[in-house]
């Protein structure tokens, strides 16, 4: 602990805007709006499509850590990690989540997990649909749960 505590390496010239962690996994969001997650990922909450666990081994920190990909020209607003979920308010307010479901915590009316295979996330993790008019403002993960605070237009 202490001095001999050795400091989380992160992609070169990345400047970190928040934090934030769930059960086994934790989540970094840049200023400019870019995430990359690391730790256990058994059912792809680190959205990098794949279970692979992210921080054990030298080669994956620094400029090996993966960004997690909402889409082309997408970026974060906001991001929040549930125990074994992940979720992200993203430019004009949109929605996605990714990681396991099983009690529908992704909020896609189904409890698949996603962001665990190939072709889950970037354009393919659909945006979640909040209902006609209305924005993503506040996110709010737990262990079984994602709540949204909503803006009506």
């Amino acid at each position: 602990m202490g001095e001999n505590l050795p400091p989380i390496s992160f992609p070169t010239g990345i400047e970190i805007d928040s934090i934030n962690s769930g059960w086994f996994h934790s989540c970094i969001q840049t200023s400019i709006g870019k995430i990359y997650c690391w730790g256990h990922n058994s059912n792809g909450q680190l959205g990098i499509e794949s279970t692979l666990e992210i921080g054990s081994d030298i080669d994956q920190m620094g400029n090996y850590l993966q960004e997690t990909d909402f889409g082309s020209g997408r970026y974060s607003l906001e991001l929040k990690a549930g125990s074994y979920h992940t979720c992200s308010i993203l430019d004009g307010f949109d929605l996605k989540c990714f990681g396991q479901s099983p009690y529908g915590q992704l909020g896609y009316g189904d409890v698949n997990s996603r962001g665990d295979s190939g072709g889950e996330m970037g354009n393919y993790l659909p945006i979640i649909d909040l209902g006609s008019g209305k924005n993503a403002i506040s996110l709010h993960l737990g262990e079984g749960f994602t709540c949204v605070v909503l803006m009506i237009k």
